[in-house]
Protein backbone atom coordinates (compact mmCIF):
# COMPACT_ATOMS: atom_id res chain seq x y z
CA UNK A 1 0.00 0.00 0.00
CA UNK A 2 1.83 3.24 -1.37
CA UNK A 3 2.47 6.48 1.03
CA UNK A 4 3.47 9.48 -0.15
CA UNK A 5 5.62 12.04 1.52
CA UNK A 6 6.49 15.20 0.32
CA UNK A 7 6.51 14.22 -3.20
CA UNK A 8 7.84 10.67 -2.81
CA UNK A 9 6.34 7.45 -3.05
CA UNK A 10 7.23 4.03 -0.25
CA UNK A 11 5.75 1.23 -0.13
CA UNK A 12 5.20 1.02 3.52
CA UNK A 13 5.17 2.48 7.19
CA UNK A 14 7.57 1.67 9.41
CA UNK A 15 6.57 4.85 12.02
CA UNK A 16 4.53 7.63 11.49
CA UNK A 17 3.08 9.47 14.68
CA UNK A 18 2.84 12.69 13.29
CA UNK A 19 6.04 13.94 14.84
CA UNK A 20 8.54 10.46 14.13
CA UNK A 21 7.88 9.66 9.85
CA UNK A 22 10.07 6.18 9.08
CA UNK A 23 9.02 4.87 6.07
CA UNK A 24 10.13 1.77 3.54
CA UNK A 25 10.55 0.03 -0.04
CA UNK A 26 9.63 -3.25 -0.59
CA UNK A 27 13.25 -3.52 -1.70
CA UNK A 28 14.83 -2.52 1.37
CA UNK A 29 16.06 1.04 2.32
CA UNK A 30 13.73 3.71 2.91
CA UNK A 31 13.32 7.28 4.89
CA UNK A 32 13.17 8.75 8.36
CA UNK A 33 13.38 11.91 9.46
CA UNK A 34 11.32 13.86 12.66
CA UNK A 35 9.30 16.97 12.12
CA UNK A 36 10.11 19.34 14.55
CA UNK A 37 7.44 19.27 17.26
CA UNK A 38 8.01 20.76 20.54
CA UNK A 39 6.51 18.70 23.33
CA UNK A 40 3.13 19.53 24.20
CA UNK A 41 4.21 20.83 28.15
CA UNK A 42 6.75 23.59 26.40
CA UNK A 43 4.22 24.59 23.69
CA UNK A 44 1.51 25.68 26.42
CA UNK A 45 3.58 27.19 28.71
CA UNK A 46 5.84 29.64 26.06
CA UNK A 47 3.84 28.82 23.00
CA UNK A 48 3.51 32.56 21.39
CA UNK A 49 0.58 32.24 18.77
CA UNK A 50 2.09 34.54 16.39
CA UNK A 51 4.79 32.48 16.05
CA UNK A 52 3.44 28.91 16.00
CA UNK A 53 1.22 27.70 14.58
CA UNK A 54 1.22 23.74 15.05
CA UNK A 55 -1.07 21.70 14.15
CA UNK A 56 -2.41 18.65 12.23
CA UNK A 57 -5.52 18.17 9.89
CA UNK A 58 -6.57 15.21 7.40
CA UNK A 59 -8.35 16.05 4.19
CA UNK A 60 -9.83 12.47 2.46
CA UNK A 61 -9.75 11.17 -0.95
CA UNK A 62 -11.58 7.72 -2.44
CA UNK A 63 -8.19 6.51 -2.29
CA UNK A 64 -6.20 8.48 0.23
CA UNK A 65 -6.19 10.12 3.68
CA UNK A 66 -3.45 12.88 3.56
CA UNK A 67 -2.21 14.41 7.03
CA UNK A 68 -0.79 18.12 6.83
CA UNK A 69 1.07 18.89 9.38
CA UNK A 70 2.51 22.43 10.43
CA UNK A 71 5.79 22.21 12.70
CA UNK A 72 7.82 24.73 14.69
CA UNK A 73 8.67 27.02 11.84
CA UNK A 74 5.26 26.91 10.12
CA UNK A 75 6.27 24.75 7.29
CA UNK A 76 3.39 22.48 6.60
CA UNK A 77 4.64 18.77 5.97
CA UNK A 78 2.16 16.37 4.12
CA UNK A 79 2.10 12.64 4.18
CA UNK A 80 -0.78 10.85 2.39
CA UNK A 81 -1.40 7.14 3.66
CA UNK A 82 -3.36 4.87 1.66
CA UNK A 83 -7.11 4.17 3.12
CA UNK A 84 -6.08 0.56 3.69
CA UNK A 85 -3.46 1.61 6.28
CA UNK A 86 -6.09 2.37 8.77
CA UNK A 87 -4.10 1.03 11.78
CA UNK A 88 -1.60 3.75 10.78
CA UNK A 89 -4.03 6.24 10.28
CA UNK A 90 -5.91 6.08 13.31
CA UNK A 91 -2.61 5.56 15.40
CA UNK A 92 -1.33 8.62 13.68
CA UNK A 93 -4.47 10.53 14.15
CA UNK A 94 -4.32 9.37 18.53
CA UNK A 95 -1.29 10.96 18.43
CA UNK A 96 -1.60 14.17 17.13
CA UNK A 97 -4.66 14.55 19.91
CA UNK A 98 -2.96 13.38 22.32
CA UNK A 99 -0.10 16.44 21.39
CA UNK A 100 -2.81 19.00 21.37
CA UNK A 101 -2.28 19.61 17.53
CA UNK A 102 -5.29 17.72 16.34
CA UNK A 103 -7.74 20.71 14.68
CA UNK A 104 -11.29 19.90 12.38
CA UNK A 105 -10.54 20.35 9.06
CA UNK A 106 -14.33 21.34 8.57
CA UNK A 107 -13.94 23.82 10.93
CA UNK A 108 -10.51 25.26 9.21
CA UNK A 109 -12.47 25.46 5.65
CA UNK A 110 -15.04 27.48 6.95
CA UNK A 111 -12.59 29.77 8.69
CA UNK A 112 -14.31 28.77 12.13
CA UNK A 113 -10.81 27.30 13.90
CA UNK A 114 -7.00 28.64 13.65
CA UNK A 115 -4.12 26.71 12.50
CA UNK A 116 -2.73 27.33 15.99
Amino acid sequence: MPVIYEGRKYDSVREFDCHIVSLKYKEGGGFMTVIPMSDRRYREEYRDPSRWNNAVWITKTKMYTTFHIVDDWNVEHVISLSNGMKREIDKAISSAKDMGLWKDAALLAAGKEGKG
